[in-house]
């Protein structure tokens, strides 16, 4: 009876085998679960809440065609775009991080994902000033040029080379948090952020720095999209976020989405109003930029 029963066993191991084999052989055995790593440091969560869910998005719609999946957002990928780069090259702790051409993790080895999910407003930057000790515009009305104000930045922005592009030296700050305490020491001008978060990050930050005040006379304007970059180890990663963003723009879900993280009327910071100053991107095609008129954004 034994070895009958062996010999059954045997049969139907044998069967599996064949069964898997022919499933794998016609691309038709069940994927791997995909796990997808992107970066979440604490300080920044309810900044990244859109890309966050953006990211979510895309890989719900998408599941049917790719499969199930899993995120695990990694809190402690600080240090900067440099950091993001290195993390992404070993495709370990993150697979998956956002920013514009010309940073650190634009140049590791990374698969783009050219869908601006910024809408171009990250290009429109505002000032956060220190309110005891406003700047005067005086010079920049005058020679359209940002030459007599102190911008910051941090140090990891590709900004940076932006404004040097332009004759321009900002101050840097190691981090983002450290941008805030140097305002209150007057250190700068100018904190340029985008419209789309700089009254989110006012809100956020004006009860521990009550100096804060949004400045309402000045637009610096630059092309500056913002990508989605893949590790270059994870390619069905990137062409299933790319398939969902696509998908996701076609339905009128992306712009849905984008309104619902971004409520704020763009209108009431006034930036046809404003003071524009346009400086070009070393990262983009020279001729293509600072064409006039600017295209004002809105959000409705």
């Amino acid at each position: 009876m034994y070895k009958h029963l062996t010999i059954v066993l045997l049969l139907l191991g044998e069967a599996s085998y064949s069964q898997d084999q022919k499933q794998q052989d016609s691309g038709t055995a069940k994927p791997a679960l995909m796990v997808v790593r992107y970066p979440d440091p604490p300080a920044l969560h309810s900044i990244q809440a859109y890309k966050f869910e953006l990211i979510h998005r895309a890989l719900e719609i998408t599941r049917r065609e790719f499969g199930d999946y899993r995120e695990v957002p990694y809190t402690g990928a600080g240090g900067g775009q440099q950091r993001w780069a290195s993390l992404l090259n070993k495709a370990d702790l993150i697979n998956v991080a956002w920013t514009s051409p010309g940073t650190p993790v634009a140049h590791a080895e990374v698969i783009p994902i050219p869908i601006d999910i910024s809408h171009g407003l990250l290009g429109y930057r505002i000032c956060l000033i220190n309110s005891s000790a406003p700047f005067k515009l005086d010079d920049a009305f005058n020679t359209g040029s940002l030459a007599s104000l102190k911008i910051a930045q941090e140090e990891s922005w590709s900004d940076v080379e932006i404004y040097r592009n332009n004759n321009i030296e900002p101050m840097l700050g190691p981090n983002f948090p450290s941008l805030f305490d140097m305002l209150g020491f007057k250190r700068f001008d100018c904190l340029p952020l985008g419209v789309n978060e700089v009254d989110l990050i006012y809100n956020e930050k004006k009860a521990h720095y009550p100096f804060l005040s949004i400045d309402t006379r000045l637009l610096i304007y630059y092309d500056f999209p913002l990508y989605l970059y893949v590790s270059k180890a994870q390619p069905l990663l990137a062409k299933r976020l790319q398939r969902g963003l696509t998908q996701m723009q076609n339905s009128g879900e992306f712009d849905q989405l984008f309104k619902q993280y971004h409520p704020q009327d763009i209108s009431s910071l006034n930036l046809r109003s404003r003071k524009v100053i346009c400086l070009k991107s070393p990262f983009l095609d020279q001729l293509t930029q600072c064409k006039q008129p600017l295209k004002y954004p809105e959000i409705n």
